[in-house]
């Protein structure tokens, strides 16, 4: 079917985006949930044992799919295990791994992933979520809602 925009110049087929989107943020979710799982692995080796690494994988992809509470949520989780069972230093060397793997996941492979999936520059990517993280909030900050970028 070819492209016939409507009046509001947005096309009247729905795109295939969504899919893309979901196959992009879940690369991004064992990205995120392999690096703070290898982190706090490698940190047991130094400290004894790290309690709970699987769980805390499995519960960092499943909050990856959740755009901003999830991380920040299984990131405290994670830094809190570490406080409890393991004392305040590797608490603290946990939460230093738990920024680092947050912030290029972030910064740097989701605008590359998902910008990929949806076939988005990567710099429209994190400017898209810039400005509807200020504009509307945690709620616009999800790949759908750049669908127009694409279809501009």
């Amino acid at each position: 079917m070819p492209f016939r925009p409507c009046r509001t110049g947005f096309p009247r087929t729905r795109s295939s985006s969504s899919p893309d989107t979901l196959k992009g943020t879940s690369s991004t979710a064992v990205n995120g949930c392999s690096f703070i799982g290898l982190g706090a692995f490698i940190l047991g080796l130094f400290y004894g044992g790290f309690p709970l690494v699987i769980p805390i994988a499995i519960a960092v992809f499943l909050a990856s799919f959740i755009p901003v509470v999830g991380a920040v949520a299984t990131g405290v989780f994670a830094v809190f295990v570490a406080l409890v069972f393991l004392g305040p230093i590797p608490a603290l060397i946990m939460l230093g791994i738990v920024i680092l793997v947050q912030q290029l996941e972030g910064h740097v492979l989701q605008p590359l992933i998902i910008g990929n999936a949806i076939k988005v520059h990567p710099v429209a990517v994190v400017l898209a979520v810039a400005t509807g993280g200020f504009i509307g909030g945690p709620v616009v900050r999800n790949a759908p809602a750049r669908e127009p970028l694409r279809q501009w």
